[in-house]
């Protein structure tokens, strides 16, 4: 079986070295731990978009266009608005890091933070 895995990991990789590079990590924990990082990366971000986007509503100003200009920046990462969370087929979430920083009792506090209630209440604010 772990043979069969490899076999169909490497043939996986060598379809996807057709439209990109491919990095092969040392080690699954390597992996996983990357994947925690753009999944956290993501909510941090959005949880961010959603608080401002709040912000803006108050002022009178409508996000997309703040977004637009916002966009002009050479460097500008876009996010909008949204619903923090989701899975992904592996389950590295900042949910799965959290889990492993109590256990370690690391502090887990901006890692946490898009996960908290008050952000759970910005469906109102996402623009469709």
């Amino acid at each position: 079986m772990f043979i069969e895995h490899l076999i169909y990991s490497a043939a996986l990789a060598e379809l996807y070295e057709i439209v990109t590079t491919v990095y092969r990590a040392p080690d699954i924990k390597t992996t996983e731990a990357a994947k925690v990082i753009e999944n956290v990366r993501r909510d941090l971000n959005i949880a961010l978009m959603n608080e401002l986007s709040m912000i803006f509503a108050r002022l009178g100003l409508d996000t997309e266009e703040v977004l637009k200009a916002a966009g002009t920046e050479w460097n500008f990462h876009a996010y909008k608005p949204g619903l923090v969370g989701g899975h992904c087929i592996f389950p590295s979430t900042p949910t799965t890091l959290s889990s492993g920083q109590r256990k370690w009792a690391a502090t887990r506090r901006s890692s946490r933070a898009p996960r908290s209630p008050a952000n759970c209440v910005q469906v109102q604010y996402i623009p469709c």
